[in-house]
Formats: C-alpha cells, structure tokens, sequence
C-alpha cells in the first residue's frame, strides 16, 4: 500500500450530510483514496453521511451551511429575493470554509455536489489551493434554475484546477474551456462473488433512488399499473426517499399505488442501507427518469446484483446498456413501453437470464469501484 503523500492533503468538500447518490458515491470513493492522501471531510451539515464516515480513516469536520442550500421548493427558485439570498450564503459559507482550510493546512479542495463547487471552489482560491470539481451533475435547466446553470457554467471556467465528469454526458455539458480541464470518471460498485438468488414468483419488479419527479416513480408506477392489468400477481417494490422539500412527490407516489390494487401490489421500503441486497432475488429493476440521468448509480448496482435492467433511453443509461444486450432502453416518460419491456423480461427467463450474464461481466470490466478509486487517485497526484 502506498504512503500517505504529506504534501496533499485532501479536503472533500459536500453541502449536505443527506444520502443521496452524490454522498453515497463519496463513501465508497473514500477507501481507495485515504490510504494515499491525508484526508479531511467538510460537511455543511451532520446527517446520515456522517455516520457512514465513521468506518472509515478519515478525518470529519461539520462547517454549518444555512438551510436554503438544502431547499428545493421550486417556487421560490425563481425569486429574485431567494437567489440574491442564495448568493449572499454561497459567499458567507465559503468564507467559513475558508477559514477550516486554512486551520487544516489543506491543500487540494475536492468539491462533491453542486452548491460546494461554488462555495468550496471559492475558499480554495481564496487559500490558495487548487480545487478539483467533481461533477455529478448535469449543468442544465432541467433540473437546475436557469440562474444556477449559468453561474455554475461561469464558473467552471475558472474555479477548478480539474474536473471530474462521471459520465461524457455531464462533461458535454461544460462549456469549451472547462471541457479542456475535465475527464470522465465513472462511478463504480463493489462486484459481489456471487450473482443474486434466482428470481421466485409472483414476479417481483424493483425501483430503486431518490424519491423525485424527474426519476419518473410516477410513469413506473403508470407502468405497473397497466401491466398488472394483464398479470395481477406482481411484486412490486419502490426504494427510496424524498430529499430536499420533495415530501408531497411521495404522496402523490402513494396516491397512486393505491389506485393499482387498493394499496396492496406496491410496497415502499424507504432507505435501504444495502442496495444490493434488497436486489437480491429480484425479476426487473427499472430505472425510469424523465430527464437525461447524470450517470444511473442504480443501474450498475442492479447489473452486478445480478438483475436484469430497463432504463430510460438518454442520458448517463446510453453509457451503460447496450440496448437488448445488457439491458432494455425504454423511451422516456412512456408508461406503455415500459410495460412493454418489463413483460418481455418476465416472459422470457432465457433471455433475461442472458442478460443478465452478459451485464455483470460487464460492469465487472468497465465498472468496478476499483477503477473510480484509480482514477480519483491519478487524478489528485497530477493536480499541482
């Protein structure tokens, strides 16, 4: 193992302490980095992140962040008295961060979510230090407000030394001179020995991620519906919760399960620590996002469980599945197509038992979380 390089000390920078696919990513980065790099966590909050920070070497520091930053009612994006506001505690937190820096002696600021790009970026400059984004995110209006994409677009150009894309999707996002400084590093999974149990009926169909409109749990949901006209005996799991001020998504969500079959048909398990045990013995896990996905954290997860996938055809999902070789493409936002595909794998176990084979190998190859760790670390020894 190879020792710590004293002269960059590393401080991951994240806005929130919240569970999301950006957090998530975050701690299974760290293992393969901490043993190289002097590391330091700055969260702008305590949370559940914290705790899974706990199990690993890393030193952990809570610099609060107000809690508009955590906000995502989309009312009040576009008053111009919140975004003043909103840039006013931008520069107030990236002075407190700059003070932690400072304090800490750190040397490279990594950024891991959109409003510490901004923040961290900036307490970084202002020690001195060079800042590395790593960008989960597509800088687009799709699920950003049109004044937060043209900051952030402004200041790629000149915040980050470096830039993480984790998908070509998110770094075609980037204006040119940005581009230039950015590489893609996708996201990985631990590779379990074993692939999941075999699927046992009735059929049991899975969603997994963050509980929000633009993750499409609705047109799953519409999908289902439709498909347990024709088979009323399926299994139905959603996973996940809402974050950031999404709590009215989920009811509308339940709303509409108990339209299917009065409640009974789809279950909603909330957070599940491990993912890919709840995948364990599932027939279809379906991802169904509206918008261009970042990456599909989910997607690889499910293909080295050992499950077959559909995705929705744009974003980071054309990176990973090779449409009726890996995996199903589904058009976005299409209830019947969906359907469509989810039967065609419950139909055909040779087929989906095909796939599935053929996905694991895969993501073993192009995805292990290995590879993220390798290119994080080569990354962080070529920024000076």
């Amino acid at each position: 193992m190879a020792e710590c390089d004293d002269g960059k000390r590393v401080a991951f920078v994240t806005h929130t302490a919240q569970l999301g696919g950006a957090e998530i990513a975050l701690t299974n980065l760290l293992p393969g980095v901490t043993p190289h790099f002097p590391t330091l966590v700055i969260s702008g909050q305590s949370g559940p992140l914290l705790n899974r920070l706990s199990v690993i070497p890393v030193s952990v520091e809570v610099v609060p962040c107000p809690s508009i930053f955590t906000s995502c009612d989309e009312r009040r994006k576009g008053r111009n008295t919140t975004r003043f506001r909103l840039c006013f505690e931008l520069v107030g937190w990236a002075v407190r961060l700059a003070r932690a820096l400072k304090r800490k002696r750190s040397a490279i600021v990594y950024t891991n979510t959109l409003r510490s790009h901004v923040a961290g970026g900036l307490a970084g400059r202002w020690v001195g230090a060079p800042v590395v984004w790593h960008l989960r995110d597509r800088l687009s209006s799709g699920q950003l407000a049109r004044a937060e994409v043209d900051l952030l677009l402004r200041l790629s150009r000149i915040l980050p030394t470096r830039i993480a894309a984790v998908s070509e999707a998110v770094r075609a996002t980037l204006p040119p001179e940005a581009i230039e400084k950015a590489e893609v590093i996708y996201d990985g999974v631990a590779i379990p020995e074993c692939r999941s149990s075999k699927p046992k009926k009735p059929p049991r169909i899975v969603m997994m991620g963050r509980l929000a409109p633009w993750k499409g749990q609705h047109i799953f949901l519409a999908a289902i519906k439709r498909l347990s006209q024709r088979r009323p005996c399926l299994q139905v799991e959603v996973m996940g919760t809402p974050l950031f001020g999404e709590e009215n998504y989920e009811k509308r969500l339940r709303w509409q399960a108990a339209e299917i079959t009065g409640g009974g048909a789809v279950r909603f398990t909330g957070f599940i620590e491990e993912p890919l045990r709840f995948l364990s013995g599932a027939t279809v896990a379906v991802h169904a996002s509206t918008e261009p996905e970042p990456f599909g954290q989910v997607i690889i997860e499910a293909m080295a469980a050992g499950v077959p996938v559909v995705a929705s055809r744009l974003g980071g999902p054309l990176e990973i599945v090779e449409d009726g070789v890996t995996g199903l493409l589904s058009p976005p936002g299409d209830p019947i197509a969906l359907s469509a595909c989810i039967e065609r794998l419950i139909l055909d176990p040779a087929y989906r038992d095909e796939i599935t084979i053929r996905a694991r190998l895969m993501v073993a190859e192009r995805f292990p979380i290995e590879a993220t760790q390798r290119g994080v670390r080569r990354l962080l020894e070529a920024v000076e």
